[in-house]
């Protein structure tokens, strides 16, 4: 039934509208207005879960939820039906209904009840008859709980009487008697596969020594959905931490898969396939220390350690045991052009501090894995751009950094609009004032930003820096060069030197690799001019794209040898050939060869 009697939210959409909010995605955040004029928000999945549980009838709930589309705003108007998604009771969680806790059970019944069992109970000579309706009224009454192992510890308990409590105890009271170990182990088993679903009971018996061992084989052998629904229960109506009995868990949840997944539409019974959320929620529970260790002993991109990335409040040693999964090397390359790695440095830049080395040799690697960060950077993803600058010191990536940050400068001289993106800005900065770069990069990334843009980096840079110079000496160059001087065809395309004339160079295949680096010639030009000089040679050839090669009448058949060659017998080289070939991005063909005999 709607509600929202304090308020008009008309205009929003309503959450008994859409059964497909995700409640404790992190992109969501509830907001609560009290009664009484008090604005809450909530975050974390704890926090969700109190206060969809404590709210009432008179607060305004929303939940803001970006949605596939668009961002959207919701009047939660069915608080039962959250509640419901969620696991929890229906109706709103007051602190007087709270569910007690078994050990510290502590309720006053009328005084002369109390008294008069207390009293009756500590008579030496009982009768065993009197010894029977104790045993009745124990597990009858849940305020005699805490005198249920006192009665059956007694030298002087009748036989019967203590067969009544055994045989008649709660799950409440079979929690006590196991934990306080009154009970034998024979008893103890008993009363378990009495309550096998009982979270107390569990979380009492595998802290038994004599029943530990066999309980955590017991819960092992569960099947992903048992042990799913036996967590969930345990945790629906009781915030009570049962640590015993979360790490008794992992195993199962880990070593066996949902039987038929089902859409991710909320937290409770309905979701418990949806395993990253559930796993999360269960390693989160556990002690720092040992749900440490379980990520430091999977394997890289191992569901548990992709659990624990998809939240946001991480450990540094967490993600330094979740290293494996966030430095492994891409297998294909995104749409977007963005690689995990840029995702998760955005996500927590403290990574370049908890593991500069293993970060950044990460890094190194996405170009010979074929990434072109100028696809990320037409998708307009700079930040990520930006950490993976950050986090490189490669003159290779950096100058294909260079490209992206400037990928629709035509020339230096068109007439390039001021960016809009303050992260395009930042990349730009942490490109020039990267003093380990050598000058000649830096020379080729201001030949290709505008005019405005170079002054720019004069006014941002300190004046006595080299990248400061570097930029005034770019603006004088076209100051000379650019405004009343019509440049003739010659200076347009400059002449390429001829095989004579490389000849007179102490080293012609080095000038040759000069000229292929320059930017003074058009690229393609260059390239085919020096693919067609004598002093060509194979290795200045492979640092050239594939695709520029493989048609070349001469490197076009050398370049399909050379991979035969490395290829050779092994079909998994043949295979990552094969994928390698088939992606969109070009590879350089040194990278091509480093990548397969880099396969076993």
């Amino acid at each position: 039934m709607s509600r929202l009697p304090r308020y008009n939210a008309s205009s929003l959409r309503q959450t008994s509208h859409n059964d497909a909010l995700p409640w404790l995605d992190r992109l969501v955040t509830l907001v609560r207005i009290s009664s009484d004029g008090q604005v809450t928000q909530a975050t974390t999945d704890q926090d969700k879960r109190t206060m969809i549980s404590s709210a009432g009838d008179q607060d305004l709930l929303l939940a803001a939820w970006p949605g596939q589309y668009r961002q959207d705003v919701f009047a939660v108007d069915d608080l039962a039906a959250a509640r419901l998604s969620l696991g929890l009771p229906r109706h709103q969680r007051r602190p007087d209904a709270i569910a007690p806790n078994v050990a510290e059970f502590r309720y006053s019944p009328p005084e002369l009840a109390d008294r008069l069992w207390r009293r009756i109970a500590a008579v030496p000579d009982l009768s065993p008859v009197g010894h029977q309706e104790l045993a009745r009224q124990s597990t009858k009454n849940a305020w005699l709980t805490e005198h249920v192992s006192d009665l059956i510890q007694r030298e002087d308990l009748d036989h019967e009487a203590r067969r009544l409590i055994l045989a008649n105890a709660s799950a409440q009271h079979a929690g006590v008697l196991i934990a306080n170990e009154t009970c034998s182990t024979v008893e103890a088993r008993t009363m378990v596969d009495r309550y096998p679903d009982d979270a107390d009971v569990l979380e009492a018996a595998l802290q038994r020594r004599d029943l530990s061992v066999e309980i955590r084989e017991r819960l092992r052998n569960l099947t992903y959905d048992e042990a799913a629904r036996l967590w969930q229960e345990s945790r629906s109506w009781s915030g009570r931490e049962r640590p015993r009995l979360t790490s008794a868990l992992v195993p199962a949840l880990l070593e066996s898969a949902p039987v038929a997944p089902e859409p991710n539409v909320g937290f409770g019974p309905e979701r418990r396939h949806d395993r990253l959320l559930l796993l999360r929620t269960v390693l989160t529970a556990l002690a720092p220390a040992d749900r440490t260790a379980i990520l430091r002993e999977s394997l890289p991109g191992s569901v548990v350690q992709q659990a624990i990335l998809e939240g946001d409040e991480i450990s540094d040693e967490d993600l330094a045991a979740c290293l494996p999964t966030i430095t492994q090397r891409m297998t294909e390359v995104p749409t977007d052009g963005v690689p995990a790695i840029a995702r998760y440095l955005v996500r927590f830049p403290r990574l370049l501090s908890i593991a500069e080395n293993q970060v950044c040799a990460a890094a190194e690697t996405l170009m010979s894995d074929g990434w072109d960060p100028v696809v990320a950077a037409r998708a307009g993803r700079w930040k990520e751009l930006k950490a993976i600058a950050d986090a490189t010191t490669s003159r290779e990536l950096f100058s294909a950094l260079s490209d992206a940050v400037t990928f629709d400068h035509m020339d230096s001289h068109s007439d390039v609009a001021r960016w809009r993106e303050p992260a395009r800005y930042a990349l730009l900065d942490t490109l020039v004032n990267r003093s380990t770069v050598s000058i000649s990069l830096h020379r080729s990334l201001l030949k290709r930003l505008s005019k405005a843009h170079v002054e720019e980096v004069v006014q941002a840079a300190s004046q006595r820096s080299r990248i400061s110079r570097l930029a005034r000496e770019e603006l004088e160059i076209r100051r000379h060069s650019a405004p009343g001087t019509q440049s003739s065809p010659a200076q347009d395309h400059p002449a390429l030197p001829t095989d004579e004339q490389l000849s007179t160079e102490p080293n012609p295949s080095a000038a040759l690799e000069r000229l292929l680096k320059s930017r003074r010639h058009h690229q393609d030009r260059a390239l085919k001019h020096a693919l067609s000089s004598t002093f060509m040679t194979d290795e200045l050839a492979w640092t050239l794209p594939v695709k520029e090669l493989e048609e070349h009448p001469v490197y076009g058949p050398r370049l399909a040898a050379k991979v035969a060659e490395l290829c050779g017998a092994s079909p998994s080289r043949w295979q990552v050939f094969a994928e390698l070939y088939s992606r969109s991005t070009q590879f350089l063909a040194k990278n091509l060869f480093k990548r397969i005999l880099e396969t076993e």
